[in-house]
């Protein structure tokens, strides 16, 4: 029973202990303590998309008209057709240009142009031929194969706006190369209006066995851009020109006073570990609630600048570019809780080499980064009454009260059932105490040796005294019945003997 007291007591001891240090402790925490709230949610929202645009048969359901082989000796007249569409700041200018096939020399011929809507002029390929011949005879060289140029150029705010129709030309045929015809440009990086221009022919023929008198002619129709959706893998070869839409939009659970968005969005293209160039596609332009800005891009400036880029570096022509729209937002909105005043950024990665890729693709990603969504909320910071004070104090009374008798009635138990002690060990523990560095406690006394004298102490105290004039240490065998100190000075042997006592 007194085994099981003594833990009994210690357990409700610390019970009470920290009772007690509770109750302290309570005091000196604050009565009050702060806590955020949430006034106000909101998030901002922003979405790319793209849409590329080409004039390939392919995607817009024409045929490509043909660029027949023309036999100049069958040629009765021959005019010259081009048409423009888009802006420009002055009237075009056509000339024709005639080059020695093999380089030798070059000769500009006059022009005399007609017409509004489509610029016309005549083209006497007898004329063309005789004048090749005679500067080749003057060169002391002999008639051949040449190159002809119809070279139009249209000024506008951005530059010049130059379409080129060449052909090759000797005494028998005409050819024309069939990519001359169309030429189509957005600007750079890009542009909301189109420059599009487009050659024609009309040719009449000499009664001839082949054809008959008929009328060739090819019309200088402006080309019809059709658009390739973005499940459609984009071909950069047929692609001229790609739309990057930016959507975003701005949302809050409180009502908005008013609102106020400004959006610029920068183009960077890099050749990865040679060059990168940055462009602005928006300057900082105001919005206000949801909006929808369109960010057009030309593929075939784009490449040129590239591969000009990577010649003077020393290159053969860049391979693969790596493509980034960085589109940052910078939204004030006032609500009644407060000004919400941030930058929302999002970014559009893609690639171009022999496809234009946009977005990151993953394994399950479904939109290939181009939603990106950024969240917030308006807070504050309210006082509030600090229950944990209260708390400590009621639990510290609860432990007071509980403990606090129990301990009592455990004390006096514990006391009144504690094994009682001896009187040697009464004594014992009184000498420890007192004599604890004089005494040396061991388990088995000297052997008295022969002429060893023997000579007994009154008490303790006089063994004391011999001890400290002496010097010698004080030896202690304790028995059950008995408990004999001894100090051994030579051949003397001073003894006290302490005996139980009955009650």
């Amino acid at each position: 029973m007194v085994k099981l007291l003594k833990p009994a007591l210690i357990l409700v001891g610390v019970i009470l202990v920290c009772s007690l240090m509770a109750m302290g402790v309570g005091r000196f925490i604050p009565a009050e303590k702060t806590r955020q709230i949430t006034l106000a949610n909101y998030s901002h929202q922003g979405e790319f998309n793209y849409l590329g645009y080409s004039t390939s048969g392919l995607f817009s359901g024409e045929s490509a008209q043909p660029a027949p082989l023309l036999f100049s000796q069958i040629i009765e007249e021959m005019e010259i057709l081009f048409s423009y569409s888009g802006p420009k700041t002055g009237d075009v200018e056509i000339k024709a240009i005639l080059e020695d096939k093999n380089g030798g020399w070059q000769k500009e011929i006059p022009i005399e142009t007609s017409g509004r809507s489509t610029i016309s002029f005549p083209l006497d390929l007898d004329e063309v031929l005789e004048l090749g011949d005679t500067i080749n005879e003057q060169l002391g060289g002999r008639g051949g194969s040449y190159l002809l140029k119809i070279v139009a150029e249209v000024p506008t705010e951005s530059g010049p706006f130059t379409a080129v129709l060449e052909g090759e030309l000797d005494s028998s045929t005409l050819e024309w190369k069939q990519d001359g015809f169309n030429q189509i440009e957005r600007g750079f990086p890009g542009g909301d209006d189109w420059s599009q221009a487009n050659f024609g022919y009309r040719v009449e023929l000499k009664e001839n066995e082949l054809f008959g008198p008929i009328t060739l002619e090819r019309k200088p129709d402006v080309s019809r851009v059709a658009a390739v959706g973005p499940d459609f893998s984009l071909f950069t070869d047929l692609v001229e020109s790609v739309d990057i839409g930016l959507s975003y939009q701005f949302n809050c659970d409180a009502e908005i006073d008013s609102l106020t968005e400004e959006v610029e969005v920068e183009m960077v293209v890099a050749e990865p570990g040679r060059w990168r160039q940055s462009f602005t596609l928006l300057r900082p332009t105001t919005k206000q609630g949801e909006f929808t800005i369109n960010l057009p891009l030309d593929i075939d400036r784009l490449r040129e600048m590239a591969d000009s880029i990577d010649q003077q570096l020393g290159g053969k022509g860049a391979k693969e570019l790596e493509i980034t729209i960085l589109a940052q937002v910078h939204t004030v909105a006032r609500t009644d809780y407060g000004t919400i005043d941030e930058v929302f950024n999002h970014r559009l990665t893609g690639k171009m080499g022999e496809t234009i890729e946009w977005g990151v693709v993953e394994k399950g990603a479904e939109d290939k980064g181009l939603l990106s969504t950024k969240e917030g909320a308006i807070t504050e910071e309210i006082l509030v009454p600090n229950l944990l004070p209260r708390r400590l104090t009621t639990s510290s009374l609860i432990g007071l009260g509980i403990s606090l008798p129990i301990f009592c009635a455990l004390a006096v138990l514990y006391w009144r059932r504690r094994p009682k002690l001896s009187f040697l060990e009464k004594e014992l523990n009184r000498n420890r105490k007192k004599y604890g560095e004089l005494i040396s406690e061991i388990s088995k006394l000297p052997r008295i040796r022969e002429g060893e004298v023997i000579i007994p102490a009154s008490s303790l105290e006089a063994l004391v005294n011999i001890s400290n004039n002496s010097l010698k240490p004080i030896l202690l065998k304790v028995d059950r019945d008995k408990h004999t100190y001894c100090l051994i000075d030579g051949s003397v042997r001073y003894q006290y003997v302490s005996r139980a006592r009955r009650v």
